[in-house]
């Protein structure tokens, strides 16, 4: 069921031909397969709203304030499909990550009808093309919705293949056009136009898609006849029920048969049957089988198949790697040695065509892994050439234990081989077992799911002003909810009147239940956590209330400093806050306690035990031990001793070691002074061996709160000196990512 993706080499991105409406609730959701984890935007209007992917699988969305919301660290992995979904509702921004919820945050992202782009982010407004950001790897079936998605649907509909037309859809690439500009199959036409990077770039390729997607398709029995609902009239199919009778005919969706003809009968109401049945056809790809099906082969073609190999070292011919022993005496050897311009190959062809799915390669038992392929492929023959389905570099085999190679092939083959091109001894080597796994053709099944006469929606709302549950989506089940009222709509007026309005789905009918609501209060919710000298608070409350809180450290209030609680702010809400040295035992345990209230009184506590520490770029030994506070105090020194005149000191290991509660680059560290009258030089160094002395020692690369760097320091004396002492100074920088 695939079609095909867009490949981007990180120097193009794509634009909507007209505006993109981001707002109050929306969706974006899509297909990406990165290929290395460079700053690379996925969609956005910069500077209102932005989407990157950066270092260590970081995902970050931002908006034209400043503020963002960082989903952390290995959130999008790299060389790997996945599927990311980013959902807006009034502030409150939700990650979905394969359909499971992976991260959520505050953040303001209401831009309205701005210039949308797909796969890039530019660094200016209006588009400057010069150094924006570019998506690098594969992107597949990008949807924009109106609303803000559930997990629910989300999950069970980010591999369904959609056609345009769903509800509250308002833009949909699915990239299978196969060449030219993406075309948006909704009704909004919103097709892509490709957008380089200044005067060189490279526009997208199409390439296969990988991802399994899924069809649904519709039919209807009207009594015996199977039929399907096309340009307003029922057409009779037949009356036994085929596969082709829902890919050919079958409706993609039920929207027509159920669209009002007069206000009070729809399509449906023409049948001849008093019951009609609504039958729902899905075709997906079906699991990996379980066993291997390469039978246990007893020659080189018995049972089935034919086993073959460019070369065999005596007895241990091809057939033996499909055995299932894997004892060494009983396996496959190559003659020769492996190359690359001379692989060693060993392949299993099958009497028909298979789509194989994954491969376990065992290794010969009792022999040295150096006998151990290193460098291999796994192929098909086109019958032209070898396709290369997976590339794989194995050192350290064991025994017993396969190497499983999962693959994404969406093509049948009917010849599978091991192509080798080094071995892990330089020698040549030998294959245990070989087991081959396949995937049947797609799953396909009609069920009969019921005519959606009998489904309703329903809302609810309070006291006949404000909506707090918006029309549901259609359904045939019986609802068990509840509903969650902010006590904002609450005040001395009793009792609440909510109303339960119910929707058939055919003719519109309402039904209107009633029933009142007394105030019930649940205390706030705190969550706290101490990095270094850096206090952060979540405060959450159930009803939504605004809630005020102060903070104690070791029995002192120290937030706020004046008065009893903050004043009243609206939850749920976060609050940083630095502790002062002085406040807390540097070096024991000290007790943290926070108290919050809602404005209706209720009120809970959070006492907390941490350990006093420092706070910032601190330089530590190797024992742990401080050589100065944060502030610079020292604490400790770094003593060489006595040291002889013309004497090298050899390196003494020093860390820098980030307490900043932060990540951190562009570290720096300088040597700021050396012993004074003195021919004697202090030298910093990067490795102690080999010890390279510079003047200043950079890191560019990102360090991760608590994150160390090792440097090594060491005296230099000149024979012709005097003896004294001394003290020497390295002074540490760095920015905050």
């Amino acid at each position: 069921m695939s079609g095909y993706a867009l490949n981007f080499d990180g120097t193009s991105m794509m634009l909507p031909q007209k505006n993109i409406t981001f707002g109050a609730t929306w969706t974006v959701e899509m297909w990406i397969k990165p290929n290395n984890f460079d700053f690379g935007g996925l969609f956005g209007s910069y500077p209102a709203c932005y989407t990157t992917t950066y270092g260590n699988g970081n995902l970050l969305i931002n908006n034209s304030s400043g503020s963002n919301v960082n989903f952390g660290s290995n959130t999008i992995t790299n060389q790997v499909w996945q599927h990311i979904a980013i959902t807006h509702s009034n502030g409150l921004v939700v990650l979905y990550k394969n359909g499971s919820q992976a991260g959520s945050g505050n953040l303001n992202l209401n831009v309205g009808s701005v210039q949308c782009y797909i796969a890039g982010r530019p660094n200016h407004s209006p588009i400057v093309l010069s150094g924006a950001y570019r998506f690098r790897g594969q992107m597949d079936e990008v949807r924009i919705w109106r609303t803000a998605r559930t997990a629910d649907q989300i999950s069970k509909n980010m591999k369904k293949r959609l056609i345009g037309n769903e509800t509250e859809l308002q833009a949909l690439w699915t990239f299978d056009e196969g060449t030219g500009a993406p075309k948006d199959l909704t009704s909004g036409a919103n097709h892509l136009s490709w957008v380089g990077n200044g005067g060189t770039w490279n526009q997208p390729t199409y390439v296969n898609s990988e991802i399994d997607f899924f069809k649904e398709k519709y039919l209807v029995k009207d009594n015996s006849d199977f039929k399907t609902y096309r340009n307003d009239t029922w057409i009779t199919l037949g009356k036994t029920l085929t596969d082709s009778m829902f890919l050919l005919d079958g409706m993609d969706s039920i929207d027509g048969m159920l669209k009002s003809l007069d206000g009070l009968t729809n399509a449906l109401h023409s049948l001849t049957s008093k019951q009609p049945e609504l039958l729902l056809w899905t075709e997906e790809a079906p699991p990996i089988s379980s066993t291997t099906i390469i039978p246990q082969m007893t020659s080189n073609t018995a049972p089935s198949g034919t086993v073959t190999a460019t070369s065999t070292n005596g007895g241990y011919e091809p057939w033996k790697a499909f055995n299932s022993s894997i004892l060494n005496t009983d396996c496959w050897y190559s003659q020769n040695t492996p190359s690359i311009n001379n692989p060693e190959i060993i392949a299993y062809e099958f009497s028909s065509p298979k789509t194989i799915k994954k491969i376990n390669i065992y290794s010969p038992e009792n022999i040295s892994i150096n006998y151990s392929p290193k460098d291999f492929e796994i192929v098909a023959w086109n019958g032209l050439d070898w396709d290369i389905l997976g590339s794989y570099n194995v050192t350290s085999w064991m025994q017993g234990v396969p190497k499983i190679c999962t693959l994404e092939n969406h093509k049948s083959y009917s010849k599978y081989g091991v192509r080798t091109t080094s071995s892990v001894g330089g020698s040549y080597f030998g294959i245990g077992y070989i087991e081959m796994f396949d995937a049947a053709h797609p799953a396909k099944n009609a069920t009969i799911v019921g005519m959606p006469s009998s489904k309703f929606r329903y809302k609810v709302d309070f006291n006949g002003q404000s909506v707090i549950k918006d029309w549901t989506e259609l359904t045939d089940q019986t609802v068990d909810d509840s509903v969650l009222i902010s006590s904002a709509f609450l005040n001395s007026i009793s009792p609440y009147k909510i109303s339960v309005i119910a929707e058939e789905a055919f003719n519109s009918a309402l039904t209107t239940n009633y029933g009142t609501i007394t105030l019930y209060d649940t205390e706030p919710t705190l969550i706290a956590t101490v990095k270094g000298q850096k206090l952060y608070v979540q405060i959450g409350d159930n009803e939504l209330d605004k809630v005020r809180f102060r903070v104690s450290i070791n029995k002192k209030q120290v937030y706020p400093a004046t008065g009893d609680f903050t004043p009243l702010i609206q939850a749920p809400t976060t609050f940083d806050y630095f502790i002062s040295a002085s406040d807390i035992i540097l070096g024991g345990m000290n007790l943290l306690e926070i108290i919050a209230e809602d404005e209706f009184g209720k009120s809970s506590s959070l006492g907390l035990n941490f350990f006093g520490d420092y706070s910032g770029l601190m330089f530590v030994d190797e024992n742990g031990r401080y050589f100065s506070d944060n502030i610079g105090n020292v604490l400790n020194y770094m003593d060489f001793g006595r040291i002889t005149g013309g004497q090298t000191t050899l390196p003494k290991k020093i860390r820098v070691v980030n307490k900043n509660g932060f990540p951190i680059h562009n570290l720096l560290l300088t040597m700021n002074a050396g012993a004074s009258n003195s021919r004697s030089v202090i030298q910093i160094s990067k490795t102690d061996s080999p010890f390279t002395p510079e003047d200043q020692l950079s890191y560019a690369r990102t360090i991760e709160d608590e994150q160390e760097v090792p440097v090594f320091v060491r005296v230099v004396t000149n024979k012709d000196d005097q003896p004294h002492s001394g003290t020497f100074e390295i002074v540490v920088n760095a920015d905050p990512v």
